[in-house]
């Protein structure tokens, strides 16, 4: 037939996750055994114009707000919360790019000569940035 997608049924999206656990036990089943995160922070300007529409008009790097993470803070812990038992050497490498120092041509480490020691010290460094 006539059926768009050459005559093939579409399948159906998987049901959403209920916890952290299901979502970590799918990666297991995909094969994964162990991953090493890598943080990658995009400080350019569009982080300003960006956060005017979705981020009750703050920067989406915004920390001044008591008790309410910015969007980088939420998916930093997110994501480590989630590679967690993945992780063998809780080290998260950590750069930043798009900064007036940087620009568009190159990154920056979090710590010039390691990688962050877990998601607290990731967090708290990005926020000294």
């Amino acid at each position: 037939g006539g059926e768009a997608g050459g005559g093939r049924r579409r399948r159906r999206p998987p049901e959403p996750y209920k916890s952290l656990e299901e979502v970590q036990d799918a990666i297991r089943r995909q094969g994964v055994e162990s991953c090493n995160l890598i943080v990658g922070v995009d400080f350019t300007k569009s982080n300003t114009w960006t956060g005017k529409r979705t981020f009750a008009g703050r920067s989406l790097h915004d920390t001044s707000a008591p008790g309410v993470e910015n969007p980088y803070q939420r998916v930093m812990r997110i994501v480590a919360r989630t590679l967690h038992p993945f992780d063998e050497d809780n080290i998260i490498p950590c750069y930043g790019f798009g900064d007036i120092y940087t620009g568009g041509k190159d990154c920056f480490p979090f710590f010039p000569d390691r990688g962050c020691f877990g998601l607290d010290e990731a967090l708290e460094r990005y926020n000294d940035i």
